[in-house]
């Protein structure tokens, strides 16, 4: 699958570390340097995140604003470090987020920040938990199954079929107009071949 037209936009706009000392005029009139950890200003007016693990560079996006960048770094330093990372917004750090970290792959939480859906993904988890609280709503997810990708499912539709034994074992019955009677349910395939980049569907 190849990357989303947004994703390579933001590979072509980032300019951060020693890319910097090829800005052009343009760049030079931009802010140099910001004022949180892990954000870089870019040429275009926008600001990068990025975080270090074993001292390689990992890309979180470009944003708007200076203070969502900073929060985006925040996110991944919070998963990649745990509560001790070092983070722009010191205080207590929330338990229901911190769980909802944990329980996901590092690939999983970089892909949200770069799609900027984090903030989204994160409370629908938190209002799926319903009056039983975080706990259940948070807990890590189980491996139901595995598909290889067909042609059918890289077209331009932005769908995944799913075989109709696995949809049926694990996924809320339809009508007879092909509509659940549940809230949709977002799946999370992890492409195993593709450096466990995620892609999320609505079921």
């Amino acid at each position: 699958m190849s990357a989303s037209t947004q994703e390579a936009e933001q590979e072509q706009d980032w300019m951060g570390g020693d890319d910097a000392a090829a800005a052009s005029p343009r760049a030079r009139s931009s802010p140099s340097s910001s004022r949180y950890k892990g954000v870089v200003p870019q040429p275009n007016g926008r600001w990068g995140a990025q975080i270090y693990e074993r001292h390689a560079r990992v890309l979180l996006g470009t944003f708007a604003d200076e203070a969502a960048a900073a929060r985006a770094y925040d996110v991944a330093a919070l998963r990649f470090g745990g509560r001790g990372g070092a983070v722009n917004f010191p205080g207590p750090a929330d338990a229901a987020e911190m769980a909802f970290l944990a329980a996901r792959p590092k690939a999983e939480v970089v892909d949200m920040l770069r799609k900027y859906t984090y903030d989204d993904e994160l409370r629908q988890a938190l209002r799926s938990g319903g009056d039983r609280g975080h706990a259940l709503a948070l807990v890590p997810r189980v491996a139901l199954f595995e598909k290889a990708v067909t042609p059918s499912d890289v077209g331009r539709l932005n769908r995944l079929v799913v075989p109709k034994l696995h949809a049926e074992k694990h996924f809320p019955p339809l009508d007879e107009e092909g509509t659940a009677a549940a809230p949709p349910v977002l799946l999370a395939f992890e492409d195993v071949d593709g450096g466990g980049k995620v892609w999320q569907f609505r079921y």
